[in-house]
This record gives structure tokens, C-alpha cells and sequence, in this order.
């Protein structure tokens, strides 16, 4: 699959999506979500998958989420759709 934002692997049982730096420094735009929502779902039907990493490509991913509680992230996802 080819993803404008999101770079995703396989390797070892593991998935990984790579949120590109892009222009808003990792930023979880709309369009970003439904990528990663994408690679979610191709990842999940892979039956060598067992496990998903989400990560960003450099150092200030979700740097302003830090300390933030699991259930206000997944509002904020929530929120963006």
C-alpha cells in the first residue's frame, strides 16, 4: 500500500507505522488518520502480524501528548474525524 503521510512495515511478526515528519512536524491531521486507520486495517488482516507499533519518523512525535491520559488521546482522534 502507498500512503502519502505514513511510511508501514512488516517485519518479524511486528507492524509498524511511521508517521512521516511532513510539514506539521508529525501532525495528525485528518487525512493522516485515515491513512493510519488504512494501514491498520491492512495490517490486521496479515496473519503474520501480531503486534503494531504506531511511532513517528523523528523526535517530536506526539510531544504535546505527553502526559496526557490514553482515553483523552483517543477523543482527540476521535474529535479530528
Amino acid at each position: 500500500m502507498i500512503f502519502d503521510d505514513i511510511k508501514v512495515s512488516i517485519k518479524s511478526g511486528l507492524g509498524a507505522i511511521f508517521i512521516g515528519p511532513g510539514d506539521g512536524r508529525n501532525a495528525l491531521r485528518p487525512h493522516t488518520l485515515r491513512e493510519i486507520c488504512s494501514a491498520v486495517d491492512h495490517l490486521t488482516s496479515e496473519s503474520s502480524v501480531h503486534a503494531i507499533i504506531l511511532t513517528g519518523a523523528d523526535f517530536s512525535f506526539l510531544q504535546d501528548l505527553i502526559g496526557t491520559a490514553a482515553v483523552a488521546v483517543r477523543d482527540r482522534i476521535y474529535d479530528a474525524f
